[in-house]
């Protein structure tokens, strides 16, 4: 960005900007320039004290006085007609035009402010709102109860109109966890009447059901809790561990016994091949197939032939005990 200053032209931000405009600032602030025209440097409101007290050498009573109007009434003492008359003098000696109306009475004229507050000990506070030409807006009233520790709070709103009659009255009543709106007319009449619960008291309910849920007697300690984890931790460990193990077995021994009749059936036939083996069993060997296979026939021939044995001995052991018997008989 570039902007041209007397006589030359230069880009902001630059050392010969920075000197120009530093030249610019003090000529302008010279002596000499303020000489020729002080209306161009001065407003005339911010003139030199000793210039004003040139034109009025009372100057400094007039300011004294006015601060003794101010300590006497701190709010109320630019209203009063000496007031005026002592500033339009302190004006007239800075060159100021401003002037104030001085009236006809010296004494301070105090106005009626249009809001006043009372308040008693009891903690009761009432306020009256006024209008400019000096009747009733409205009055407020509130206050404080306390029954059995308990507060109760009301606040009174009474709407009046020009001609000074009662338009509407509005009564919020607090306490007990609850907030009541009553309004009435001018006659009486209820307009309306409702009532809910206040934002504390039901904040209030949610944190005594929280803490009625994690009392002492059901919350755990935190001992007890990592007591209780880690004997949990431990016996789901355990049960891991047994049930892994079971299995490991179940496995290997199942495996082992698969594993065990093909390899000596393997190593038989590695004898039978390396002429170890002779007759009829050498011959068995190599007819026999390399890899055992289930046969439910095999099975059952097998069932059966165990069961005949099994009959064949118990016929013997008769058969022996009835000679033993004839045997001693003889």
């Amino acid at each position: 960005m570039g902007f041209k200053l007397p006589k030359q032209s230069m880009v902001e931000g630059t050392s010969a900007h920075r000197s120009a405009l530093k030249a610019a600032v003090e000529a302008f602030h010279s002596p000499a320039k303020m000489k020729e025209a002080p209306s161009k440097v001065m407003s005339p409101a911010k003139g030199k004290y000793e210039d004003a007290l040139k034109k009025d050498s009372n100057l400094p009573d007039y300011i004294k006085k006015r601060k003794e109007l101010k300590s006497k009434d701190p709010e109320g003492y630019k209203t009063s007609s000496e007031y005026a008359q002592i500033q339009n003098k302190i004006n007239a000696a800075y060159g100021v035009n401003k002037r104030y109306d001085e009236g006809s009475s010296s004494t301070t004229p105090k106005t009626t402010p249009r809001v006043t507050k009372t308040v008693d000990k009891d903690i009761n506070k009432s306020k009256t709102v006024t209008r400019k030409d000096g009747t009733v807006k409205r009055t407020v009233d509130k206050n404080v109860t306390v029954t059995d520790g308990d507060k109760t709070k009301t606040k009174t709103v009474k709407k009046f109109d020009k001609e000074g009659d009662l338009k509407k009255t509005k009564t919020i009543t607090k306490g007990g966890g609850n907030r009541n709106v009553k309004v009435t007319d001018a006659e009486g009449n209820v307009t309306k009447d409702k009532t809910r619960k206040t934002i504390g008291s039901r904040l209030k309910n949610i944190f005594k059901k929280k803490d009625k849920n994690e009392s002492p007697a059901t919350m755990k300690t935190p001992g007890k809790m990592k007591k209780e984890s880690m004997a949990k931790m431990k016996k789901d460990g355990a049960m891991k561990m047994k049930k892994e193990s079971a299995m490991k077995m179940k496995k290997e021994g199942a495996m082992k016994m698969k594993k065990a009749p093909g390899k000596f059936n393997a190593k038989l036939k590695a004898a039978s091949a390396a002429g170890k083996l002779s007759g009829e069993f050498k011959k068995a060997v190599d007819d026999a197939p390399s890899k055992m296979k289930k046969s439910r026939t095999l099975t059952k021939k097998l069932k059966d032939g165990v069961k005949k044995i099994k009959d064949v001995k118990k016929i013997d052991t008769r058969k022996g005990t009835k000679m033993k018997k004839e045997n001693i008989r003889d």
